[in-house]
């Protein structure tokens, strides 16, 4: 079982998010796709980096390391270079970005940091530094995420419907979908599975699967008791980290909850 401080690990959990937002501006430069998977960023398990899409017209990636928010361009698994957002302001990270890619031959002033209606309120927006006191919060992100794809990513490989695991920065969630014909479910009938660091739904760390369209609460079906449905806003089967034992207990949970939730989208 994990143990962390819920107030701690929220600001660093904000910290990093915003951090994100510098290497999602890059975006601009990926050919944009119908389900926005061009801004979206893969957990890359052997470095612990959260790589974003290959760049037009070259052979590099923007990335980013959580447990020390460091922001790096890569040209395969090689760092080009680097910057540290500790101490630093949303600015100058965004600023040394376009520089630096324009040192590589990229546009960098045609750059633009992503704008969400509903992003978590934080002094960062109004360029107040990145702290540099929360690392053992951001290992502890870093190994959670770590942790979710070591989880999710056979799940999505085993089912010929499910999307490839990403992150998406506007969220923050790692997720797959599953998406289903008409044939023997609703027609544009889809679960959603992941990880969410923390939300304005839950403080903390947590599993979870969503079916769509939200089924009604007559149709939800019992869980274990580690587990619960999320009814208020969305629907969907969650598992908090401060519950999951084990991994075991994670994948028990996937299994349950995934079954729950087809059974709501069958004809």
């Amino acid at each position: 079982m994990v143990e962390f401080d819920k107030q701690k690990l929220k600001e660093a959990r904000i910290q990093l998010h915003y951090a994100l937002q510098v290497p999602a501006s890059a975006s601009v430069f990926i050919q944009p796709v119908e389900d926005y998977s061009h801004t979206s960023f893969q957990f890359s398990p052997g470095n612990r980096w959260l790589v974003g899409n290959i760049l037009q017209n070259s052979n590099g990636a923007v990335a980013i390391k959580p447990s020390n928010l460091e922001v790096m361009i890569l040209e395969k698994n090689d760092v080009m270079a680097r910057f540290s957002l500790k101490n630093n302001k949303l600015s100058d990270g965004f600023s040394w970005l376009q520089k630096t890619l324009t040192e590589y031959g990229i546009d960098g002033k045609s750059l633009e940091l992503p704008t969400y209606p509903d992003f978590p309120e934080s002094g960062l927006k109004n360029d107040e530094c990145f702290k540099g006191n929360c690392s053992e919060e951001l290992n502890l992100l870093e190994e959670l995420y770590a942790r979710a794809e070591s989880i999710l990513t056979p799940l999505a490989e085993s089912n010929p419907n499910a999307s490839t695991l990403r992150v998406w920065p506007h969220h923050f969630d790692m997720a797959s979908l599953i998406s289903f014909s008409g044939e023997h479910h609703l027609e544009g009938s889809s679960i959603g599975m992941g990880f969410s660091p923390g939300d304005t739904s839950y403080h903390e760390p947590y599993f979870y699967v969503t079916s769509w369209p939200y089924p009604g609460k007559e149709k939800l079906s019992s869980l274990s008791p580690e587990a619960s449905w999320h009814t208020e806003g969305w629907v969907g089967a969650i598992l908090l980290v401060s519950n999951m034992k084990n991994k075991a207990k994670a994948d028990s949970f996937f299994e349950q909850a995934c079954i729950a939730a087809e059974k709501t989208l069958q004809k």
